[in-house]
């Protein structure tokens, strides 16, 4: 029953590339090539964009701290498999379509999770690919591992993902145990999740070469703390090295974790997934009827549309937020500002730039 479902699972991932999800139409042989294309595109860019920041780290080699280099690129991994799968753990195992539909069927509830947790989990393998090419790249031409590091180091990375479900989906658990209590405002709930995580993300992203080079700067006296320790990040990089006890420690906690959720979340998955999210009771009231003009008709029609939609609201209203925001941080960071204006209109001797800042502050508002 498990094989079954896990093809059933592979099955509706593989529709959103070969069929149109909204009308069930396969697509045409050119769009499901531009579709395996587009995401083909997007999977090596942010693969070579990991590129640099494993050169970032090859500092470790010349210190002499190779398992260093490996354990903290195992870290990013697990990041990036957590970051990547909150939101797929939560659409797959609890706000499935078909949810309902299975547990109807003579299917333990269990079967379905865990068919559900192996999807989330091969997808975590693609995120974790994304790194786990640059970083072996760099440590077989720099590290000089043993052979039995060298496969100790490859098979890490398909077990680090185990790790990183089990805490995606322990979030995704815990935000739809909130959703499943809410009655009302579910929507701008999502948006204001959806927002904090962008918030978030662009941060860390702005942030992310200031924070490299603060590890290696200080990357010598944080290993020097973890050697001879059994902690955990110590363990990864020696594993990589040939450390058979480290592995095995390393492998049993990633195994562990993934099963351990899978039964934790095995208990609440019934009743979380059959929960009719913000659902309430509607009492019908008698109103009288009041025309309107077509206008006020097409407005109230698109804000229902707008406000019960957080994909629209997001893409739709969220420069807003972001003009207003600009708008804050102008009068906040006026005198910076000002100090970078003659910095830019110097950047090309001979080109008064001068001139074109309003036009080009207006269409970055524009856009």
């Amino acid at each position: 029953m498990r094989k079954t479902l896990i093809r059933k699972q592979f099955y509706q991932v593989t529709r959103s590339i070969t069929g149109n999800t909204k009308t069930g139409a396969r697509r045409k042989p050119g769009g499901i090539i531009g579709m395996a294309a587009l995401f083909l595109l997007c999977w090596v860019s942010m693969m070579m964009a990991f590129f640099g920041t494993t050169a970032a780290f090859t500092a470790f080699f010349e210190m002499g701290l190779a398992w260093y280099y490996y354990a903290s690129m195992a870290l990013v991994t697990l990041a990036v498999c957590v970051v990547m799968t909150i939101f797929t753990a939560l659409s797959t195992i609890y706000n499935a379509k078909d949810n309902e539909l299975l547990l109807a069927m003579p299917i333990q509830p269990k079967d379905i999770l865990f068919a559900r947790m192996f999807e989330v989990w091969t997808l975590s393998m693609l995120f974790a690919l994304m790194v786990a090419i640059p970083t072996m790249v760099r440590w077989f031409a720099l590290a000089n591992a043993s052979a039995l590091g060298n496969l100790f180091a490859i098979l890490m990375f398909f077990l680090i993902p185990l790790l990183g479900v089990a805490l995606a989906c322990l979030v995704g658990w815990g935000v739809a145990l909130i959703a499943s209590k809410i009655k009302r405002g579910k929507n701008f709930m999502t948006v204001f999740l959806s927002v904090l995580f962008l918030t978030v993300y662009y941060v860390f992203s702005f942030r992310v070469n200031k924070i490299l080079r603060n590890v290696v700067a200080n990357g010598p006296a944080s290993a020097a703390a973890m050697e001879g320790t059994w902690n955990p990040l110590y363990r990864v990089g020696i594993a990589a090295l040939g450390d058979v006890p480290s592995f095995l420690f390393i492998a049993a906690v990633c195994i562990g974790a993934f099963l351990l959720c899978n039964l934790f979340l095995s208990r609440s998955f019934l009743k979380i997934a059959t929960t009719k999210k913000g659902s309430d009771k509607r009492v019908y009231v008698e109103k009288t009827a009041k025309a309107t003009s077509v206008k006020e008709a097409l407005y109230r029609k698109e804000m229902k549309h707008f406000l019960g939609s957080p994909a629209y609201m997001l893409n739709g209203g969220f420069g807003i937020l972001i003009m207003v925001a600009a708008a804050v941080l102008l009068l906040i960071y006026k005198n910076r500002i000002l100090e970078m204006i003659p910095q830019i209109t110097s950047a090309i001797p001979g080109v008064d730039l001068g001139k074109y800042l309003p036009l080009a502050g207006a269409i970055a508002i524009a856009f």
